[in-house]
């Protein structure tokens, strides 16, 4: 038998049940909507801050910003997995990387790309997606950009000569962290929620460079 002291208990405890869900979702969209806040800041940031340039010679690719009112600090460059899992990062002043350094990275990946046929000689260019992303000082604040580049290499294959020489980059678009914007709970028991962000971005990146050298003629 349902006494009336039974049925309070029960609606005192249906109350409770709403109000825990309703704070749920009031926890999540807040957290949402933060997330959505903080990616459009980010994307501007990102879009509105000066470009790399080089200087190539001999030996070495100097990197600094198209912008004097800025200086660029550090620079990590990140490869599709298809043409290399390691990256390469600098933090020396001036910034630069050596040639051979990025030349031979690139080498595996070119050799397999092409075939030489006995007495046959092949001169022309490999283009290769990657991924900038760099710190500088703006205007005297500290930014953590990124972009988007096309590295093209010179190559000359003729018998056993395999010749590899980077030639210069061009921009292909500026972009945020991260990449693309995604929806992730952030609850008491799961992951923190920037080290998500890092996971995920990683995976969006090495699924844009795959498709970009894919169609890259």
């Amino acid at each position: 038998m349902v006494t009336k002291e039974n049925k309070i208990n029960w609606f005192n405890t249906l109350t409770i049940v709403i109000s825990v869900i309703a704070l749920v979702f009031s926890y999540l969209s807040y957290q949402l909507s933060k997330q959505n806040l903080e990616y459009e800041i980010d994307k501007d940031s990102y879009l509105n801050t000066p470009a790399i340039t080089e200087i190539v010679d001999s030996t070495f690719i100097k990197f600094k910003l198209n912008n004097e009112n800025s200086e660029l600090q550090s620079i990590l460059i990140t490869f599709p997995n298809d043409v290399s899992t390691e990256k390469i990062k600098t933090a020396k002043k001036p910034v630069k990387i050596s040639k051979f350094v990025l030349e031979n990275l690139v080498k595996d990946y070119i050799d397999n790309k092409i075939k030489v046929k006995d007495s046959v000689a092949i001169v022309g260019q490999i283009s290769i997606p990657v991924v900038f992303d760099y710190s500088a000082i703006v205007f005297g604040f500290s930014e953590n950009l990124r972009e988007n580049r096309i590295l093209i290499f010179d190559i000359n294959y003729y018998n056993n000569v395999k010749e590899i020489a980077f030639s210069n980059s061009f921009l292909i678009d500026r972009l945020g962290y991260p990449t693309k914007r995604h929806y992730f709970y952030t609850g008491p028991f799961s992951k923190p929620l920037e080290e998500k962000l890092q996971i995920q971005d990683s995976i969006d990146i090495q699924e844009m460079l795959k498709i970009q050298l894919k169609n890259i003629k």
